[in-house]
């Protein structure tokens, strides 16, 4: 079988540049992770892989053309700097006719704008914290905090992109100067999230509703480094040599039987309500009373083997090759 891994080559886009507030690791990252994928799948005897670097919709079109084949291994998640053009590419490889892994358009459309996911699921009786949406500045005039503490993130962006340790605010003053500084960053959107205390899971699954793969980590933070929060922030993510990057990391998790099964169904009933039907990572909080509550969704979700959707799978004995192998099953039948 003849497999084309195609990524998103958008990291000339330069800090300075781009329409978010900070994102230029998390997209130079993404094309060691297509090296790693395509190394996993000749272990797993696929030998006929091809790579290609994406700028623009017309790439992947002409791509597919060149290289004629039989799956393409999505991991675009983004172009010229902008995730929103992540479901537009999900909408091109659609069109192809071509086997592709991943999500389907509508599951990306709905988890790329937080509210309106945190809405779908609210609706659905799924556990999510209270939120509210802001569009722009005069939206502070009509806002009230019925909590202690809430959290400010980009609506429409991933990979905790915007996300610092003055995202978390326990007051009105503090709520507009973290909103006022994105919005000198160009961020247009942004959801304001009850803030939860206690434990952080991710929930790594591949599959339905009905028939899903799973297995769980959990974030610990060590508490001699010193942080305002216990969140994972941009800089958990993509600034190794920051305290954030060393202060948190992802370890096997013990769950009771009750948590693991309120979990599950909160998985299982997100995965139906959003169209999920491919690889993705829920993350939870829960908190001091043992309630599970979604906090993000991400579909499509990254696969360096670093990350929390590797390995989660690999504290259950699945190997990074196996994991991509299985990914490109499902993107099969």
């Amino acid at each position: 079988m003849k497999i084309l891994i195609i990524f998103n080559d958008d990291t000339q886009t330069s800090d300075e540049e781009d329409s978010s507030s900070n994102c230029f690791e998390s997209r130079k990252s993404i094309q060691g992770v297509a090296l790693h994928v395509a190394a996993a799948l000749k272990k797993v005897d696929y030998k006929e892989i091809e790579i290609a670097p994406i700028q623009s919709l017309a790439d992947i079109e002409q791509a597919s053309r060149i290289h004629s084949p039989d799956l393409i291994f999505n991991l675009c998640e983004s172009l010229n700097g902008d995730a929103a053009h992540e479901i537009a590419i999900v909408e091109c490889l659609e069109s192809l006719n071509i086997p592709f892994t991943g999500n389907n358009s509508k599951a990306l459309a709905f988890a790329l704008d937080k509210f309106e996911c945190n809405q779908v699921l609210a609706q659905a009786d799924i556990p999510v914290p209270h939120s509210f949406l802001i569009e722009s500045l005069n939206d502070l005039a009509s806002v009230e905090l019925k909590h202690p503490k809430y959290i400010i993130k980009p609506n429409n962006e991933d990979g905790s992109t915007g996300i610092d340790d003055n995202s978390v605010v326990e007051n009105i003053e503090q709520l507009f100067d973290k909103v006022k500084s994105l919005y000198k960053k160009n961020e247009k959107r942004l959801i304001v999230q009850e803030f939860i205390g206690g434990r952080e899971i991710n929930f790594a699954f591949l599959g339905d509703s009905e028939n899903i793969h799973w297995c769980t980590s959990e974030i610990i933070f060590d508490p001699t480094i010193a942080a305002k929060h216990n969140i994972l922030c941009y800089a958990s993510k993509w600034s190794p040599n920051s305290d954030h990057f060393k202060r948190s990391k992802s370890q096997p998790v013990i769950l009771s039987d009750e948590l693991k099964e309120r979990m599950m169904f909160s998985v299982s009933n997100a995965a139906k309500v959003l169209g999920i039907n491919s690889y993705a990572r829920i993350d939870f909080k829960v908190d001091d009373h043992g309630s599970p509550y979604i906090i993000d969704v991400n579909p499509n979700c990254d696969l360096d083997p670093s990350a929390g959707m590797s390995l989660a799978n690999n504290f259950v004995g699945v190997t990074y090759e196996q994991l991509v192998r299985s990914i490109v099953l499902k993107a099969m039948e």
